[in-house]
């Protein structure tokens, strides 16, 4: 089911819309680093963890391991996490994330159909 920037479901005409592909594989990854790890009663083993993101001393070699670990360990179309890019705004509290990732679509374990995607998240830590 597609999901807006807020997490919440998207429907029009009275039918929930849904996503697939590339879109798709975007939302999971937001939804694995939106959420911090533990905070889903149902799926306790959901989201990251967010020690090393709170706080006034943002350590990025520490957080780009926290947000390969979740996403590895949580998404099976990443093959691997190429490139994190991190841009922090001190004064709104917001972290934008930019990751290069190595995505397998398929899961064929075939290097031949593996794609190179780009995805941005921001955290709002300010709320």
């Amino acid at each position: 089911m597609k999901q807006n920037a807020s997490g919440d479901l998207v429907i029009n005409d009275g039918q929930m819309e849904t996503v697939s592909g590339q879109e798709e594989l975007a939302q999971c990854i937001r939804t694995i680093i939106s959420n911090q790890l533990g905070d889903a009663p149902l799926a306790p083993e959901l989201g990251m963890d967010y020690e090393n993101l709170l706080g006034e001393d943002f350590n990025e070699a520490f957080a780009q391991s926290d947000f390969e670990d979740a996403i590895l360990d949580q998404e099976p179309r990443v093959v691997a996490i190429t490139d994190t890019e991190f841009s922090l705004d001190h004064k709104t509290r917001i972290l934008s994330i930019t990751l290069t990732m190595t995505v397998d679509m398929n899961q064929t374990e075939n290097e031949d159909n593996y794609e190179e995607i780009e995805q941005e998240v921001t955290l709002d830590g300010g709320y």
